[in-house]
């Protein structure tokens, strides 16, 4: 943003224009070609223009496919753009103690190991995840009126991947938060919030693996558990009001 005149237009809970951005960067502020293990840390960038289509990411990251490359990015702020971080064929990619802040689409992107941990994600579209035989983890996040929050998807009844998501709490508009596991990537979702926000777990093309959807707290409309999904131990209440008397002095 360099003429630091940026301005968000709130239009409803999770809807959003960006006014003055038009000057702004059109391509990534830190893009690199990956030959080695990569550290970011305490960067803040915000506002890119993307008016004539999708830009890239703010932070890029590419190596080429079958290396084993790690990447770690922690304490940054990443706002006002079309997407935040983007890694492609990057091994394990790490995200620690960062906080997304209106980006439009993913927040976070990645194909091989993602952790993210600490992070919060505020009007975005969250964490946009898809890797053959990888894992992601998300822990103790915070996800607030998010166009989408967490997304995994496997394509092809071959492919198959795996999710931890555990203590975090997704607080968000009740028409435009989901988490989405697709029915061929196995998961364990437990001890998480969800307040305003639609879960699915359901199914897609591809081998039912086994989801485990427990102890995680429910004051949301939609909850859809796929035919492999085992629900157990949740407390489930009638909407958010509920919920915060519930959690009142903890």
């Amino acid at each position: 943003d360099f003429k630091n005149d940026d301005n968000v237009k709130l239009d409803g809970d999770c809807g959003y224009t960006f006014e003055n951005f038009s000057d702004n960067m059109n391509s990534s502020m830190i893009s690199m070609e990956v030959h080695g293990d990569v550290h970011i840390s305490g960067v803040e960038l915000t506002g890119m223009t993307f008016s004539h289509g999708t830009s890239p990411a703010l932070i890029r990251l590419i190596a080429n496919s079958g290396t084993e490359y790690s990447a770690t990015i922690d304490h940054c702020k990443l706002s006002v753009a079309d997407k935040g971080i983007e890694a492609n064929n990057i091994r394990n990619l790490t995200v620690d103690q960062c906080e997304f802040d209106y980006v439009r689409n993913s927040a976070v992107y990645s194909n091989g190991d993602c952790k993210v941990s600490n992070s919060t994600f505020n009007h975005t579209a969250g964490i946009n995840y898809g890797g053959n035989n990888t894992n992601l983890v998300v822990e103790n996040s915070t996800f607030v009126k998010n166009r989408s929050d967490i997304q995994l998807y496997i394509y092809g009844t071959e492919l198959s991947a795996s999710a931890q998501i555990n203590n975090n709490t997704f607080i968000s508009c009740e028409e435009g938060s989901y988490l989405s596991i697709y029915d061929n990537v196995s998961a364990t979702v437990s001890g998480n919030i969800f307040a305003g926000s639609e879960i699915n777990i359901y199914k897609r093309d591809g081998e039912a693996k086994q989801q485990t959807f427990a102890n995680n707290v429910i004051a949301c409309k939609t909850f859809e558990l796929g035919e492999s999904g085992v629900e157990k131990d949740n407390i489930k209440v009638a909407d958010i009001t509920a919920l915060y008397k519930i959690l009142e002095g903890t």
